[in-house]
């Protein structure tokens, strides 16, 4: 909640920056603290717990930034792109699983450390092209879609539809 209103109230850089910045900076402590998983021992659970909160806090801040370049880009089509983030989001949750126990078969340290590595290599990856490719205009075919008035509900009451009394405490008003 913090992260949201800090990046709405800062005006000395553009908000596409701005939002550049916040998943930046998000990612960073995402894939440092998957690849600090990646060192730390059973004699450093402690440390390892710590860890483990960074990534999870980090990536929330990170979705909320990425969510809201999806909302500025998307405009009133938002509940669309969120369909789909949630479906690709759930494809990976249903996938991920197969491929921990693909790749860590025995739960070893080695093996979990492939996958951590691998995590941060994905979180690096995907921090460039966002990086690349983000921005907060609004798309094309947002701007260009344009809504007609004839098609929208009509939500006056019908005055012919009232008894005879209404009718007239409706044209005293």
């Amino acid at each position: 909640m913090i992260a949201g209103q800090l990046s709405d109230r800062i005006t000395c850089i553009s908000m596409k920056l701005s939002l550049k910045l916040f998943v930046t900076i998000a990612s960073l402590f995402l894939v440092l603290g998957n690849l600090s998983l990646v060192f730390l021992t059973v004699e450093y659970s402690f440390l390892a717990q710590i860890a483990l909160i960074i990534v999870v806090s980090f990536s929330g801040l990170s979705f909320v930034g990425s969510m809201k370049t999806s909302q500025m880009i998307s405009q009133h089509y938002f509940h669309i792109i969120m369909v789909v983030i949630t479906l690709c989001s759930s494809c990976v949750s249903l996938i991920l699983p197969i491929i921990v126990a693909i790749v860590a078969p025995d739960n070893t340290q080695a093996q979990w450390k492939v996958i951590f590595i691998g995590i941060s290599i994905l979180i690096f990856a995907g921090t460039i092209i966002f990086n690349i490719a983000a921005d907060v205009e609004p798309r094309k075919w947002v701007k260009n879609s344009s809504i007609n008035k004839n098609n929208l509900p009509n939500n006056e009451i019908s005055i012919i539809s009232l008894p005879e009394e209404e009718k007239k405490s409706k044209n005293d008003v």
